[in-house]
């Protein structure tokens, strides 16, 4: 029996087929050679969906059950499709970190959030819903904007701040700059256009790693549409 790190507790398999599979996928470069499967937690975001249907099909699962409700108005049937892990792995593509934005004379450099980044963000995605979440409910007008702009810059904060962690270095004329710190004062201090090159680069290079939308053929009407699909590493480690 091999037993995987997962920070404050384990997870057993019942044998070596999940790690010979990360072995190879990282030799595929279908994983970053970072990866460290013996910390969930530093396991990168690029890498996570990978990783977890790797574990599904390393389990002896070939498929994975998908709920979907029918766009076509007329319809809105539920139905349950089952996806082929080998067919949704391989078409998964890291993004290319390893080529910079040029902006001017300057040269940024990124990298993908790992789990732990990705769950505090989540963490105070959430602290900020909560926080509003009766705002709808207030009568008072010029309350309410007050409160949607509080809102807007929070969003903005934590946006900048996850951006920030995404940049290893940001190289200039005058040396490189690796600081978090300054990095996020840099992001701060940009004008409207940088800003937005920046943030717009690395939803690119994040969309690439992420399963794409599925194509669903409704059973009843025979409807095609796109389905978001998105794993939850709960489902796989409770």
């Amino acid at each position: 029996m091999k037993t995987i790190r997962y920070d404050s507790f384990f997870v057993d398999l019942q044998s070596t087929s999940l790690y010979r599979q990360v072995e190879s996928l990282i030799h595929q470069k279908k994983l970053s050679g970072q990866t460290r499967i013996r910390n969930c937690l530093a396991l990168l975001s690029t890498d996570l969906d990978t990783v977890l249907i790797s574990i599904k099909a390393a389990g002896g699962q070939e498929t994975i059950d998908v709920e979907s409700k029918c766009e076509n108005t007329e319809c809105g049937a539920l139905g349950t499709y089952g996806i082929n892990l080998q067919v949704l792995l391989r078409s998964l593509q890291a993004g290319d970190y390893g080529t910079p934005l040029n902006i001017g004379e300057l040269s940024i450099h990124f990298e993908p959030l790992n789990y732990k980044n990705m769950n505090v963000a989540a963490l105070e995605q959430f602290e900020i819903q909560a926080k509003y979440k009766d705002m709808s409910k207030i009568e008072d007008t010029q309350e309410r904007i007050k409160l949607s702009q509080e809102a807007l810059i929070d969003i903005t904060k934590l946006t900048m701040s996850i951006l920030g962690r995404t940049i290893v270095r940001v190289e200039t004329p005058n040396g490189e700059v690796t600081d978090y710190d300054h990095i996020h004062d840099f992001l701060k201090n940009a004008d409207t256009r940088t800003y937005e090159t920046i943030r717009d680069y690395n939803t690119q290079l994040r969309e690439k790693s992420t399963i794409k939308p599925l194509d669903i053929i409704c059973e009843e009407c025979k409807h095609e549409y796109k389905q978001p699909f998105t794993l939850n590493a709960s489902d796989f480690f409770g």
